[in-house]
């Protein structure tokens, strides 16, 4: 059974809001608006932001994948000044605006910034890359590791991945950049379902060097069901 991605990575930013401003009553002054009204707000805060940086651009309202989200497109002079290596520079803006938002709504809606397609552009990088390690792993029957990655990105590669039932992801190491585990099913099976398995498929079993080991030097350098040759 294919493992589910149980990490952060999946999941949307708990209850717990470190932005919350709660009064000596215990009370939440924050205001309760609808998307439209959350929209306008955060075209204002990034308007503010961009002004700040110096830089000249216009934002409208883009169509987002996720009805949950969001998506603000910023037009700027097409530099890429706006996106920063990998992204950096865009991600702290749009980190910056769903701050500043949680601050004044409560229960806000994420919100996702664009400037140049960079992000269905990266999106679409991403899901080729995620096929092809994910096939590479199934080919050579061991588990690949992705170079560590900012949670957005770890997301879209879960995602790309969690339909094939040959292929299990997790996310390991700790902080913001983690890294990917493609792991074929198969490598975290129990060795007898594996074996029976694959004799199903008409295809050998696949070897796990650590368990190969231990049952080498557990039963005499020959594994269950071997037949010595004299």
């Amino acid at each position: 059974e294919m493992a589910e991605p149980r990490d952060r990575d999946l999941e949307r930013d708990d209850d717990r809001d470190p932005f919350a401003m709660v009064d000596e009553a215990g009370n939440d002054p924050r205001k309760i608006a609808d998307l439209q009204e959350q929209a306008r707000e955060a075209e204002s805060f990034l308007e503010r932001l961009l002004e700040l940086m110096g830089e000249q651009a216009t934002i409208e309202p883009a169509e987002s994948d996720d009805p949950e989200t969001l998506e603000l497109n910023i037009k700027g002079d097409g530099s890429g000044i706006l996106i920063g290596r990998h992204g950096q520079t865009l991600d702290a803006i749009e980190y910056m605006v769903n701050r500043l938002l949680a601050r004044k709504i409560k229960d806000a809606a994420p919100i996702s910034i664009d400037t140049e397609s960079y992000r269905a552009r990266r999106r679409r990088l991403l899901q080729r890359m995620a096929l092809s390690k994910g096939e590479q792993a199934k080919r050579e029957h061991t588990a690949v590791i992705l170079e560590p990655m900012p949670p957005r990105d770890r997301r879209i590669v879960h995602l790309a991945l969690k339909d094939d039932p040959m292929i299990a992801t997790r996310s390991t190491g700790d902080g913001f950049m983690r890294a990917i585990e493609i792991s074929p099913v198969d490598e975290r099976r129990d060795p007898s379902e594996r074996g029976s398995e694959n004799r199903g498929r008409g295809r050998g079993r696949t070897r796990e060097p650590d368990q190969d080991k231990a049952a080498i030097g557990e039963q005499g350098g020959f594994k269950h069901g071997q037949k010595r040759i004299v």
